[in-house]
């Protein structure tokens, strides 16, 4: 694939490598790289905030049956978690949590869901994660004299749900200064304000420390890729810190099982390594058991849930290959250049398709929706951009020309998700072709930008510590990247899609060990001289810290570029 380079910022001409960082994400160095919790935004600023703490300690005092309403991925999973601990800490001792098997119901607060509770007489029904499109199954439980307080970070529809309380900073009229915050982290407000309400109100006598609860933040904060904001990076930062100093027995077990080194945790770690297992739950089987992993304070329970998850993790990743190879066959087969991929086979797994979708998106740089079947009526499709392109608004703008293609749609500007009968996957994709065409030609470039083309004597230890020092670093506040030319000197293949190298800055002399993932082998073999993307970044492994180039993409180079 062709790519280009964009300077983020001012040419590097050298001086405080971090300092230039910051300057090329238009942020103070100075202010924001003070994490203290009293930087955090204040919950007041929450519309609905005060109506659902009223109405959650009125439950608390009454002994109401609460119940909560997850979703099956690692925000909802810790949303959920967080929410069923804070509570108890809190003097509820009837409350539980719901999360819609995906193979069984639609997604979030459905009617058909609710109908599941009702043996339980619920009074009070507390979504996290999501509910902001729940119009249905929030009419249902009005119902049935059912109150619901929906907290969720999603965009919002045109109408909302006829909900006692909604809490979601991206809703009308919300004046919460971030709108980045994940599932969990509107969660944690909600209980941050609830403690607050409680203790005003003398329910309860003191104010717990509700930094315990920070893991759970940070975990589903990294999974879900929303922005790194300053805010968000306050509560990740802390977060890790918690982990760290303290992990709870779930987690502990997560690090251990995906063989990470907790003392050196990055927010890296989980989102390749931790919240993979997580979702796998959610993905294959039942969120629940990442849920009851979270929750547990037994070791060897813990251990157990944890095991299960890398099982299942293992299924996934299996299911992720065979559906990769046939979704590259299909796209070779096509001849036609069209704006946007969309893609199903009658057997592939509903639960997998996001992450193909994500693959294909990487790959091919174009919008990408798979579908796979839901039941022998409908298709559950997964969509994922590439920047400039809003796919709630495209899958908005399909469904105000003709509102009979899609049965529900959802999501935010990078991932969507939606349900179609299954007789009009023709008519979405050509829907979708015509919105897409609308945009323009440049935004299917895939570019990369860098914080700029370092010296030889800038690719050291001592800045690849400092990088990982001075992050969180996430989507919108991207880890830094550079470029260069370099010369091979040698190469290793690893497990046949790996590839170790030494390779020579063109200014320098020396040999800097680099590793670049996922090759084709074919390709590489023929490269002497490239031009790379690249990482600096920290090997840990048998107690050693080594200094290597992480090789994000890379070109053929046949210019003389004078190298020594």
């Amino acid at each position: 694939m062709v790519w280009e380079i964009i300077n983020r910022g001012e040419q590097w001409l050298g001086g405080d490598l971090i300092q230039h960082i910051y300057n090329n994400r238009n942020t103070d160095f100075k202010t924001q790289t003070n994490f203290n919790l009293n930087q955090l935004h204040h919950y007041q600023d929450l519309k609905d905030i005060d109506a659902a703490c009223t109405r959650i300690a009125r439950a608390i005092v009454e002994k109401e049956k609460i119940i909560i309403v997850g979703d099956y991925d690692s925000d909802g999973a810790t949303s959920t978690a967080l929410m069923m601990l804070a509570l108890e800490l809190f003097g509820s001792y009837n409350h539980s949590y719901v999360v819609p098997n995906r193979f069984e119901f639609n997604y979030g607060l459905s009617p058909e869901l609710i109908q599941t509770m009702l043996d339980d007489k619920p009074s009070l029904i507390i979504t996290v994660d999501n509910g902001i499109s729940s119009l249905e199954g929030v009419d249902f439980a009005n119902k049935h004299h059912i109150d619901v307080i929906i907290t969720d970070h999603h965009l919002a529809p045109s109408s909302l749900p006829d909900a006692l309380a909604i809490v979601n900073p991206n809703q009308p009229d919300d004046l919460f200064p971030s709108k980045a915050l994940a599932g969990v982290g509107v969660a944690f407000y909600v209980m941050l304000a609830l403690r607050q309400h409680l203790y005003e109100k003398k329910i309860i006598r003191d104010l717990p420390n509700m930094s315990q609860f920070l893991d759970l933040v940070a975990l589903g904060t990294i999974a879900d890729l929303v922005p790194m904001d300053y805010n968000n990076r306050i509560l990740v930062f802390n977060g890790l810190k918690r982990i760290k100093s303290d992990p709870r027995v779930g987690v502990q077990q997560l690090i251990e099982q995906s063989k990470c080194d907790l003392a050196y945790l990055t927010s890296e770690d989980i989102g390749y390594q931790i919240a993979p297992k997580l979702n796998a739950a959610g993905r294959l089987k039942d969120i629940s058991v990442g849920i009851q992993c979270l929750l547990s304070q037994d070791k060897s329970q813990a251990f157990s849930l944890v095991s299960q998850l890398c099982q299942l993790n293992s299924e996934r990743k299996n299911l992720d290959q065979h559906m990769i190879k046939e979704a590259e066959q299909l796209l070779q087969n096509n001849t036609h250049h069209e704006p946007a991929i969309v893609l199903y086979q009658p057997d592939w797994h509903q639960g997998v398709i996001g992450i193909l979708a994500s693959k294909l998106k990487e790959k091919m740089y174009q919008p990408v929706f798979i579908f796979a079947r839901t039941n022998d009526n409908e298709l559950k499709g997964s969509g994922r951009s590439i920047s400039g392109i809003n796919l709630k608004e495209v899958l908005s703008m399909i469904h105000e020309k003709d509102a009979s293609i899609m049965n529900g749609f959802g999501g935010h500007a990078m991932a969507a998700g939606l349900s179609i009968p299954i007789e009009n996957i023709e008519r979405f994709k050509q829907a979708l072709f015509r919105e897409i065409s609308s945009y323009s030609s440049d935004l299917f470039k895939k570019t990369y930008a860098s914080d700029g083309a370092l010296f030889d004597a800038d690719l050291s230890i001592q800045n690849a510590l400092a990088i990982e020092a001075n992050g969180p670093w996430g989507q919108t506040f991207e880890e830094p990247l550079f470029h260069g030319h370099f010369k091979i000197v040698d190469q290793t293949l690893i497990g046949g899609k790996h590839l170790k190298l030494n390779l020579r800055h063109f200014r320098g002399t020396r040999k800097i060990p680099a590793i670049i993932f996922n090759i084709d082998p074919d390709v590489w073999s023929e490269y002497e001289t490239i031009e790379a993307i690249y990482r600096l970044k920290i090997n840990r492994f048998r107690k050693q810290h080594l200094f290597q180039l992480q090789i994000i993409d890379a070109k053929k180079v046949t210019e003389n570029l004078c190298i020594q």
